[in-house]
């Protein structure tokens, strides 16, 4: 049993407004392998419903629907010879309610969930570029490419290179040095079975069934009162105000609250240490994830939080994060508050002259995101929500966040299950040592002479400005 959600301000007007914002999404976890390298045109793959697609207070597609699809195109970079990027092409076909009936489906892909990869307006999933990098962008930067000296000796060793008499034999070491020092992130696309993804739903069948959703008893008056009397900001250490509110509450023991995220694949964050800054700074240059990276201090009622949980994938950009907070005890039971947020890229903070985490404005959505992960992980045992006025949040200035003001209040209940990713065989990454380095060779030749220019430079400064820096972080927020 997946756990009942009540609405006591209202549920049908809720679900009814995010039904007129625009296209319905829902939110799947991939059930199989899918890569840019090992995956066949046609193959067949699954993925699980782990949010409810509702539409004017019905839920079309319940939590653990199966969505069913095939692949249409799978194109690997190979050498790097024909292209630079990696691409999946996919197709979304029908669904499967639990009791094994089936309708066809038309919907495409919208995202996959805090991916380094982006996914364009056709939806297909399209692969980095591995050459652009923080290194990749030092090469450009700090020594052109000329007959004399190679693209793959740009940079620092290029300037090593010009300076001393190397032979073949030299060059080569040089080389070698070079790609052992800076490594490169593996630009191939790899999705394993979990990975989140978001469909927009363009259209179901006419007899596609619908489901009422579950009203029940309003919350206790106690857990109410205790909640709604304390504060909905969030502070900095300095004392400005950051744009986090508290927007979920939870319900139940500390235990029971650690065991539901862990079910639901959320990890605990690490603290701030010299370590922990190190496998950052790894996972920012390789372009890959940090599961447990550490996030800044917030304080709410002058206090820093009790616990953090994350969720995030194959980058460091973006995460799903809560802060959480115990709030003391009502009717006998615990209460704790909580802050989630969804980082999204990184931009520049003047004030702080730091690189720091830019979250998604729509800060509902990431409540949204964390009932439902704790209620496909069967550990809630029903949600209501709380109408705040003072919480409400228009969008006044850049980037400005905007919310409802509700507090979502998750009752917990004692859960089992089998943690995400257990058991995962992860296929074996391709090509052998040889190929991988002739790989690099041509791919950084290639991003150097095509993108080491004062035009694309200057196009990327742009494009830093008005939309926020991806590549480098003080993985501060």
């Amino acid at each position: 049993m997946l756990g009942s959600v009540c609405m006591i301000v209202g549920l049908l007007i809720l679900m009814a407004a995010r039904a007129r914002a625009g296209v319905p999404e829902v939110e799947v976890r991939l059930e199989s392998h899918l890569t840019s390298y090992a995956t066949k045109a046609g193959t067949e793959f699954s993925a699980i419903v782990i949010s409810p697609l509702e539409s004017y207070g019905e839920v079309l597609m319940p939590p653990g629907t199966r969505i069913w699809g095939r692949v249409q195109k799978a194109s690997a970079i190979g050498y790097g010879i024909r292209r630079e990027r990696a691409s999946l092409d996919l197709e979304f076909r029908e669904y499967e309610l639990a009791d094994g009936r089936r309708y066809p489906l038309e919907a495409a892909l919208h995202t996959v969930s805090n991916a380094r990869e982006e996914v364009t307006r056709d939806g297909r999933v399209r692969g980095i570029l591995a050459a652009d990098s923080p290194y990749g962008l030092l090469s450009s930067v700090w020594l052109r490419p000329s007959l004399n000296v190679p693209a793959s000796l740009t940079s620092a060793t290029g300037m090593v290179w010009t300076r001393m008499a190397l032979g073949p034999m030299g060059t080569l070491g040089l080389i070698g040095v070079r790609m052992l020092v800076l490594r490169w992130p593996e630009p191939e696309i790899h999705m394993p079975p979990g990975t989140e993804m978001k469909l927009a739903i363009v259209s179901l069948p006419a007899d596609a069934p619908r489901f009422p959703v579950e009203v029940c008893e309003p919350l206790d008056a106690g857990i109410q009162n205790e909640l709604l009397s304390r504060s909905h900001l969030v502070s900095k250490p300095d004392g400005r105000m950051a744009q986090d509110i508290i927007n979920v509450a939870f319900v139940g023991t500390r235990d029971q609250l650690v065991r539901s995220f862990e079910l639901a694949g959320w990890s605990t964050a690490e603290t701030m240490t010299r370590r922990s800054f190190a496998r950052s700074y790894k996972a920012l240059t390789r372009r890959q994830g940090y599961s447990t990276a550490p996030v800044s201090l917030l304080l709410h009622e002058n206090k820093g939080p009790d616990l953090v949980f994350q969720k995030s994938w194959n980058t460091l950009s973006k995460r799903h994060h809560v802060r959480i907070w115990n709030a003391g005890m009502a009717d006998g039971r615990e209460l704790w508050v909580g802050a989630g947020t969804h980082d999204v890229g990184f931009i520049f903070d003047r004030r702080a002259v730091t690189f720091t985490h830019q979250i998604d404005p729509r800060i509902d959505s990431e409540r949204a995101k964390i009932v439902n992960d704790l209620t496909y992980a069967a550990c809630t045992e029903h949600v209501h929500y709380l109408d705040r006025r003072e919480a409400i949040r228009r969008p006044t200035g850049r980037p400005g966040v905007r919310s409802d003001g509700a507090l979502a209040v998750v009752a917990l209940q004692n859960c089992n299950g089998k943690l995400p990713g257990e058991g995962l065989v992860v296929p074996k990454q391709p090509g052998g040592a040889l190929k991988l380095l002739t790989r690099r060779l041509l791919l950084e030749t290639r991003h150097t002479i095509l993108r080491g220019n004062v035009v694309y430079l200057a196009y990327r400064a742009f494009r830093w400005r008005t939309t926020g820096f991806q590549a480098v972080s003080s993985v501060a927020e």
